[in-house]
Formats: structure tokens, sequence, C-alpha cells
């Protein structure tokens, strides 16, 4: 969302959004290409990323940031909560690949950029943790909420959304996010 940026008016920087399945990907060449929680989402995402990549300028770099959701990684392991809390992850993870998702793409980022002969490549992961009712438990919810028919779908009972939420909304709750994994790479000079 690009309201979120602040444009300083300086001529060298465009601010683009566009839609990567349907909408062409502008020529470039491109400096900067920043990807964060899109590519894993989209079932072409490495042809997407072939594109993204072949649009770099000489030295330029791209940076991919998404959730490395393959494995359930809960925090609170002694919570009172914690079998609720990893089951949630579980179903919004199937829920995930059932529409076309990876959940392990941003943990072979790495690997695909350095097998699109990108040099200088590299990778970090973090983990934010927040109390319910505060930072990701609220975007937790909030993702719930929106996907909420979807994991009806799945099978999750009604009453282990709606106890999910109020989970997420109890600030004694304790929740770490999935790895977000940062990978960065550069086009050859």
């Amino acid at each position: 969302d690009t309201r979120w940026f602040e444009h300083d008016g300086s001529p060298q920087l465009e601010v683009c959004q566009l839609d990567l399945v349907t909408g062409p990907i502008p020529d470039g060449p491109w400096d900067l290409i920043h990807e964060r929680l899109v590519l894993q989402h989209i079932p072409a995402r490495l042809d997407i990323l072939d594109q993204l990549v072949s649009r770099l300028a000489p030295g330029g770099v791209v940076v991919l940031e998404d959730f490395d959701t393959g494995e359930v990684r809960t925090t609170d392991r002694g919570g009172p909560d914690q079998e609720l809390i990893a089951g949630m992850a579980t179903a919004f993870n199937r829920l995930l690949a059932e529409r076309g998702g990876a959940n392990d793409f941003a943990a072979g980022a790495w690997r695909h950029l350095r097998e699109r002969g990108l040099v200088d490549t590299g990778a970090m992961g973090h983990v934010a943790f927040n109390a319910g009712g505060t930072g990701f438990t609220q975007v937790m919810a909030a993702n719930a909420r929106q996907v909420r028919d979807g994991l009806l779908g799945l099978g999750v009972p009604g009453e282990d959304i709606d106890r999910f939420l109020q989970v997420l909304a109890d600030p004694d709750t304790i929740i770490g996010t999935s790895v977000l994994v940062t990978a960065w790479g550069r086009r050859p000079n």
C-alpha cells in the first residue's frame, strides 16, 4: 500500500503500485526492486521473479521479504492456548497452500536468487513478539476474519475461530510471527 510511503520529491525516485498477476511489470531498468509478502501467495511466483530480475539495471538490487510458514513455530509453548494457536497456524498454512501459495518460498528465496545469476546474495530472518491486542496479533486477527470462510471450508470449527480471536485480543497471550526472511541479490555490472 503506497499510501504509507512518504515521497521526498526526488526525481530519481519513482514509487509504483502494480498487480504482478494481471498487469505488466514496468520494463525498467530498476536500481531497486523490493517485494514484500506478495510472491509466496502467487502460483507463478518463480516466473514473476524471473521477470523482476530481468528488469534490474546492472548493479541493481532485488530484495524479497516473505514469511517462512513451512513449519509451525510457536513461541509461548507453555501458554494456556498453545494448542489452539498452533492448530490455527497449521490451518492458515493449509489454506495458503490450497490457494496456490507456497509456505516454503521464503526459506528458498536465497537459493532462488543465486540460481538467477545474482551476486552478493544473502538472507536473514526476523521474528517479532507481541502480546495479545497489539502489533502482529492484530494482523493475525484481521487475517482470521478475512479468511474465516476458507478456514470453515477446511473444517475448522467456527467456535475455534471465535476462541482464537479472543486469545489474540487477550493481553496475557504471547505470540511470535513466523520468520520473516529477507533475501537479497545484485545483478552483476
